[in-house]
């Protein structure tokens, strides 16, 4: 007979066996052995709130001497999971695996029996498919169990394992409306960040951005604006950033908490969720840039050709390329249009014959070091 039953006591980890393609029991020393193998989903483990894993749970015989009463306890440090299914119970001898129903493996309940014993020296026996149940609004950002093995009279032998819960909130995205401001103390742009908690939008604390690189607050919170559909994602937005001092491309750093007081860390297993930890925004001078075009080349088409034009910006911002006749800043409508993210480097613009006339045409290139409002 197997009795399934919990312990509630943790018990030192003696090694850990994860398993990639099918669960395998390994043999360790000692007069009596167990061994975890993670089955769905495979390592390294990490599984979200309210779902579940899956688990075989092995021991080994290796005493020589029939154990009667053989079982397998599974116990847990966090409370609230549930032990869904115990799956199927084996015994294996001789190379022939015998699979038994074993019920009342649940929250409820954990003893389960086998109507079979366990015989002597290197039989192996336990549960195939103990499926572990995470609730959602875990808490914790682990769940840490041990299997215990033994009979009557042989062991007990102790296994530790661990799965990460992804509890912690995921900064997804964070921008600014405006890419770059003027330090003027008037110019102004909104902060947007996404957070992702698959605790739920409400499980989210705190959206902080730290302004200080703009002569703001380093705690400066952002507010709830919504929650997406699939009730984990949030945005967040701040009020209008100014700034009055530096000018140059300035690094924003957010940091986000949960109800439980988890904070977005560094963590490569969150690689695919943790995509931003900062945002950033060009500052720049209430001085006009100054455009310099260095040729024209060439200087002379005929329809249907073009002519590349070279320039400089000494500023960076946003540009504009009129020509034609009447050519002016703001005046009809630009032939292109771009970002200059670089100050003092070369920007070539190519100029068609369609916007121009016969004879002389004049081109202007205007640069503005503030996105316009939009």
């Amino acid at each position: 007979m197997i009795r399934i039953k919990k312990i509630l006591a943790l018990v030192t980890a003696i090694c850990l066996v994860i398993e990639t393609a099918f669960p395998v029991a390994v043999v360790f020393a000692g007069s009596f052995s167990g061994a975890i193998a993670y089955v769905s989903p495979t390592a390294p483990v990490k599984i979200n709130p309210g779902s579940s894993f899956v688990l075989k749970l092995a021991g080994v015989n290796t005493t020589g001497t029939a154990g009667p009463s053989p079982y397998v306890a599974f116990s847990a440090t966090q409370t609230g999971y549930s032990l869904v299914s115990a799956g199927s119970g084996f015994i294996t001898t001789g190379g022939i695996t015998t699979y038994y129903p074993v019920t009342g493996f649940d929250s409820g309940s954990s003893t389960g029996t086998l109507s079979a014993s366990l015989p002597t020296a290197l039989a192996s026996y336990g549960l195939s498919g103990a499926t572990i149940g995470i609730p959602s609004n875990y808490p914790y950002k682990t769940f840490d169990f041990t299997a215990t093995f033994g009979a009557t009279g042989l062991g007990p032998a102790f296994k530790t394992g661990s799965v990460s819960v992804d509890v912690v909130p995921h900064l997804q995205s964070a921008t600014f409306s405006k890419s770059a401001i003027i330090n003027n103390s008037t110019d102004s742009s909104v902060l947007t960040v996404t957070v992702l908690d698959r605790n739920g939008c409400s499980d989210i604390s705190t959206v902080i951005a730290d302004l200080t690189s703009l002569g703001g607050s380093a705690i400066q919170g952002l507010s709830f604006q919504s929650c997406d559909p699939d009730a984990v994602t949030a945005t967040y937005v701040s009020s209008a950033i100014t700034t009055g001092v530096g000018t140059g491309l300035k690094t924003i750093p957010i940091t986000v908490t949960d109800a439980a007081g988890h904070a977005q860390a560094s963590d490569s297993l969150y690689a695919s969720e943790d995509l931003v930890s900062s945002a950033s925004i060009t500052v720049n001078s209430p001085t006009a840039p100054v455009v310099t075009v260095s040729s024209v080349s060439p200087n002379l088409i005929r329809a249907g050709q073009s002519a590349s034009v070279t320039w400089q910006s000494s500023q960076t911002g946003t540009y504009r390329v009129y020509a034609g006749s009447g050519a002016a800043c703001g005046n009809g409508s630009p032939v292109e249009t771009g970002t200059v993210t670089t100050a003092n480097s070369d920007i070539v613009s190519t100029v068609t014959s369609a916007p121009l006339t016969e004879g002389l045409n004049p081109i202007a290139v205007c640069v503005q070091n503030s996105e316009p409002t939009e």
